[in-house]
């Protein structure tokens, strides 16, 4: 195992040589490592945001200053959806990407660079650069007004509109940095580092398809202690989810824990008053891949919303991994404004029903957001 050669990259060969006993050469063999180096290209979209069905335009407007031998370089063009934990290779091969968006909402578009080698090897983990993404933002459906009205002139009448919004995608949360979580002791956002010698180990990798390879976790890359006296937290920033209705909190999971006679893994929520508990290891968790996990927390929703993950206490024997978290998101259904324009609204101008009392023949166009 040897350490890549810095500086401005290029071929790099080197050598074994198996010398016998007496000294003298038995063999010798040679391998040639192509070293990249470099700056990252730049990556642009028309838009950052898109409604469902509009065209999603990324160009890969400069392919950066990287080098690399014997290879040749691939592009590949992938989409994401936080609502269903799920990537989508788009079968696009191309530098620029041009075509018509998810008509789902939270839906995010990605490109990923990668180099092959003519020896057949790619290193599918270099990633020169990637787009910004692109979302797919969510929009009111099922707006309808009221039938036309007949009245007499100087009476009044009731309209009566409807808007549906669509679950959208409030907070999302891929730990690339440090979105102002608290972090108690042995709580890190960072690379994702395997553990090894633990009942179960901490993953290799994130969960994203992005450069940073970034989670949330407890001893990355370690065992949970032995003998923790108390629960040790990872706090969120506050979401603030007034308004909101069917909101669910979801992330990727990676835990491992003894069962709860034991040793404890908890999640709870601040319902604007105190700490709920929402989550505490019923059996021994040893997950062996990422899990997309949710749980509905309409009941909770407050303007000083907050998440924690909670790691102990702990016995003295049997270390499992602890908690691996990436790609938190959090969805809801917004409430809806209403707006309504045309001649003589006397009250609920801003709600589903006014009462208008128009002199002449009149229409009235409700707007909802």
């Amino acid at each position: 195992s040897v350490t890549a050669p810095t500086g401005s990259g290029g071929t790099f060969t080197y050598y074994t040589y198996i010398y016998g006993a007496n000294g003298s050469l038995y063999c010798s063999s040679s391998y040639v490592v192509n070293v990249l180096s470099g700056t990252a290209g730049a990556i642009t979209a028309a838009s950052t945001s898109v409604c469902p069905g509009a065209t999603v335009t990324i160009n890969n407007t400069t392919a950066g200053t990287v080098s690399y031998t014997n290879g040749s370089l691939a592009y590949k063009w992938y989409r994401w959806s936080n609502l269903s934990g799920s990537w989508t290779d788009l079968g696009v091969t191309t530098a620029a990407y041009s075509g018509a968006a998810s008509t789902t909402p939270g839906i995010y578009y990605y490109m990923r660079r990668t180099y092959s080698t003519s020896c057949g090897e790619s290193d599918n983990n270099y990633w020169d650069a990637y787009s910004g993404p692109v979302k797919v933002n969510a929009v009111a459906t099922g707006v309808s007004a009221g039938s036309n009205t007949a009245i007499c002139n100087g009476s009044s009448a009731t309209l009566s509109g409807s808007a549906t919004a669509p679950s959208s995608i409030l907070y999302f949360d891929d730990f690339s940095t440090n979105a102002g979580w608290t972090l108690g002791t042995n709580w890190a956002i960072s690379s994702a580092v395997a553990s090894s010698g633990c009942s179960s180990n901490d993953p290799a990798s994130d969960y994203s398809m992005t450069p940073d390879n970034r989670i949330l976790g407890y001893a990355i890359g370690a065992c949970y202690a032995a003998n923790m006296s108390s629960t040790l937290y990872a706090t969120s920033p506050i979401y603030n989810l007034s308004g909101y209705t069917n909101v669910t909190l979801s992330f990727q999971r990676w835990l491992g824990v003894e069962q709860p006679a034991y040793d404890h893994a908890y999640i709870d929520v601040f319902n604007g008053t105190s700490w709920v508990n929402i989550y505490s290891n019923p059996s021994t968790i040893a997950d062996a891949s990422w899990t997309l996990t949710s749980y509905d927390i309409s009941s909770y929703v407050n303007a000083n919303f907050r998440v924690r993950f909670g790691m102990g206490t702990t016995d003295r024997s049997v270390q499992y991994c602890g908690w691996n978290i990436d790609d938190l998101t959090i969805t809801g259904t917004p409430s809806v404004s209403y707006s309504w324009s045309g001649s003589n609204i006397i009250s609920g101008g801003s709600t589903c029903c006014p009462v208008v009392a128009p002199t002449t023949n009149s229409t009235y166009t409700m707007t909802a957001t």
